[in-house]
């Protein structure tokens, strides 16, 4: 069943390339860490393995080494649906961190409550990598769960310590590329869009 699976996902994302250098990264740390967009993924990288690791899933990493990615401890980091989304907006309307993050922002409503109507209305929105639902990164497609340790943003300093430690490693989370501080202001009908929209990360993270 599992290598039905991996043929259909390599044919599906047959253009997903994974570097071989970050590869070898975790070849030799021991580790993966599946980094799920607006969740500290970029402080946690730059800190574990001195570089970005880029958003691949899990899948992408069964898919191009199953027997290594079997073995090494894989971990993330996940959080709370609307506060992420909230986060990925804002992120995004300042300008994101290249070109395509500059065109999806400007595409964007001004306000939350609007984005939120935006998004629920367009599917290929859904899609972009910063608003695609937290368990696509973490799950075979069947929503089996495929990595050992999910910590949580809310959580980050005492989960990061139990990753580092895992790792051997002594090192401390510092903040980087942060959103823009702003207040979460939605509307009951924008949270109840939200919490449909992201239903299956609710129940299976347990927020």
């Amino acid at each position: 069943m599992i290598r039905r699976m991996l043929r259909r996902y390599r044919e599906a994302n047959a253009n997903r390339v994974l570097a071989r250098e970050l590869h070898n990264t975790f070849r030799e740390t021991g580790a993966i860490f599946i980094h799920v967009p607006k969740a500290a993924g970029s402080s946690i990288s730059l800190e574990l393995f001195g570089h970005q690791v880029g958003h691949f899933t899990v899948m992408d990493w069964f898919a191009r080494d199953p027997l290594l990615t079997e073995r090494l401890f894989k971990f993330a980091f996940v959080r709370e649906p609307l506060d992420r989304l909230h986060s990925a907006w804002r992120f995004l309307r300042a300008g994101g961190m290249n070109a395509g993050d500059a065109e999806t922002g400007a595409r964007l409503a001004a306000t939350f409550d609007d984005f939120v109507a935006q998004l629920v209305a367009d599917a290929t929105l859904q899609r972009w990598i910063h608003f695609l639902p937290q368990h696509h990164f973490l799950c075979a497609p069947d929503t089996r769960l495929l990595v050992d340790f999910v910590g949580r943003f809310e959580k980050m300093e005492a989960d990061f310590a139990r990753v580092a430690a895992r790792l051997g490693k002594d090192v401390q989370l510092s903040v980087r590329n942060p959103s823009p501080a702003a207040p979460l202001a939605a509307s009951d009908r924008t949270r109840k869009l939200v919490r449909d929209l992201y239903e299956a990360d609710y129940q299976m993270f347990g927020y």
